[in-house]
């Protein structure tokens, strides 16, 4: 069979066109990531990884996959700088650094793992596993440092069908991140018609495959849509959908809790867990005090129970005050019986990393959220459900909820996408939740102020959904959201583990069996 790609000669293409094909490719595998899905437009981050192992130095792989990377995170993260058009004013100056600012930011952790390897391997076989490897690690790293940026890392790709993203309650995210980018590595090797190569590459995606297909057969077939009936063992989600620009307009206030009040109230009987998006109650705690007792009191049965989002404020050493985006629990009079403060906070959006910088303050404002404490306690209702609360970006989060000493019994994502629009970053984050759910078997309870609010149980599977920009309530049977503790909830590292040890010996294979034909 003929190759249709021939990888033991050099690139003839000039530099210009290598880069303008690397960044074609991998605009076009954003196309896999939702809300197209288009699995096969993955195959765009061949063309980068193909040109990064071919014959060259390590600059122009780097180069190689840089473009790649840089084309990708562009296609896929633009929605970012539609919080700017909310903004409006001067802050649409920055326009062009977060559309392909952060995006450039972002790929330079495949450029730098591409020529790191590319330094230490020249021959293509060699060096195309170990940058399907390695890109994979880049993904994992870009997760935890500067306290991460995990979205849209290769795993995501899996997400794109429904047997597919099952993949994830096998070997959750990071071991997804390599064994996506060891597939397109598998396919580059069956262009290149290395077909032992491309089964050495893809043989871990396959196994995972099986796997999911067995626990995709396996999910108990009941009822997976909302509840007509709400049951006093019922939460209820409530979508708001105030545009963001109109949001914190302290006169516009009445008229909101007033819309809040009456959408939640359409429906009857009211259960007795009711739960909104992040920030819901415009307000800062203590201060507003009266206004959380106001929602809670209409929102709630006499025995029930508001979760809610809100700004809260704590006095710290001196005349200085700490600020954490928190959620709290409501008793049905108003008062606080939990709290939840956020951890992982948002780069650039909640925090500010190198205030030291001179003007950052200009630029950023003066204040930062504080982070919230790690190891806090789950949220307990009065039934002795326990609910770990995820505040927005931190459903994006591998293992996460970790850092609790006690498995929760339902996971809840509450968050306000309404700075991000009609685009596809919303659709995006629901995504990722998901995700979270079918790694850990939870079921996962998701409100959105402008949506998509949606509730899934421990299989994976949607209960319902509030569309986007739509306003409405979901009410979901908590009978309904059956749990199913996930392989990889129980054995974190074992995947991992598993597809690094056979990557690693695999190359190690290689070098070993070059070095003896050479002697």
């Amino acid at each position: 069979m003929r190759p249709f790609l021939s990888p033991d000669k050099p690139s003839p293409l000039s530099t210009l066109t290598l880069c303008a094909c690397c960044y074609a490719g991998g605009m076009l595998a954003a196309l896999a990531l939702a809300p197209l899905f288009v699995l096969p437009a993955a195959v765009g981050l061949a063309s980068g990884l193909y040109f990064a192992a071919l014959p060259g130095t390590a600059l122009r792989s780097a180069v190689c996959l840089f473009m790649t990377s840089w084309g990708y995170l562009t296609a896929s993260l633009y929605w970012i700088g539609h919080s700017l058009l909310i903004e409006g004013g001067w802050t649409l100056l920055l326009l062009p650094v977060v559309v392909f600012g952060l995006p450039a930011f972002l790929a330079l952790f495949w450029a730098v793992a591409g020529y790191g390897i590319s330094f230490l391997f020249s021959r293509f076989d060699t060096r195309l596993i170990a940058l399907s490897v390695g890109l994979g690690c880049a993904d994992i790293v870009r997760s935890v440092v500067l306290t991460g940026f995990p979205w849209n890392v290769s795993g995501q790709l899996f997400m794109a069908t429904e047997l597919s993203s099952h993949m994830a309650s096998f070997a959750g995210q990071h071991a997804l991140n390599i064994v996506a980018m060891m597939t397109i590595g598998a396919v580059v090797m069956l262009a290149c018609v290395r077909i032992r190569g491309a089964l050495f590459l893809f043989l871990p995606a396959l196994i995972l495959l099986v796997a999911a297909g067995v626990r995709f057969h396996q999910i108990p077939d009941e009822q997976i849509s909302a509840s007509e009936n709400t049951a006093p063992t019922a939460i209820r989600i409530i979508q708001p959908a105030i545009p963001q620009a109109h949001k914190w307009d302290r006169k516009q206030r009445a008229l909101h809790v007033a819309q809040i009040t009456e959408l939640g109230l359409s429906s009857v009987p009211v259960p007795e867990l009711v739960v909104l998006p992040e920030s819901a109650i415009a307000g800062y705690w203590p201060y507003d005090d009266e206004l959380a007792a106001s929602l809670s009191s209409a929102l709630t049965p006499f025995d029930g129970q508001l979760l809610s989002g809100i700004l809260r404020f704590e006095p710290t050493a001196g005349d200085r005050r700490a600020f954490y985006n928190s959620a709290f629990l409501f008793s049905h009079a108003g008062q606080p019986l939990a709290t939840y403060d956020k951890q992982h906070l948002v780069p650039f959006g909640e925090y500010v990393p190198f205030r030291a910088i001179p003007f950052i303050d200009v630029i950023a404002g003066p204040r930062d959220f504080s982070f919230g404490r790690h190891n806090q306690p789950l949220i307990r209702l009065s039934d002795g459900t326990s609910l770990r609360v995820l505040i927005c970006y931190e459903a994006i989060f591998q293992d996460f909820i970790t850092d609790t000493t006690q498995r929760p019994d339902i996971l809840v994502n509450i968050t306000n996408d309404g700075w991000f629009g009609m685009t596809s970053g919303p659709y995006q984050h629901l995504t990722q939740a998901r995700m979270r759910a079918l790694e850990e078997g939870l079921p996962l309870i998701r409100a959105a102020n402008t949506g998509i609010s949606a509730a899934f149980d421990g299989w994976g599977r949607m209960h319902g959904q509030i569309g986007l920009a739509e306003r409405g309530l979901l009410d979901i049977s908590v009978s309904a959201l059956v749990s199913a503790p996930s392989f990889y909830a129980q054995n974190r590292l074992f995947v991992l583990t598993l597809v690094f040890i056979w990557a690693v010996g695999g190359l190690l294979f290689l070098e070993l069996r070059r070095q003896k034909r050479n002697n």
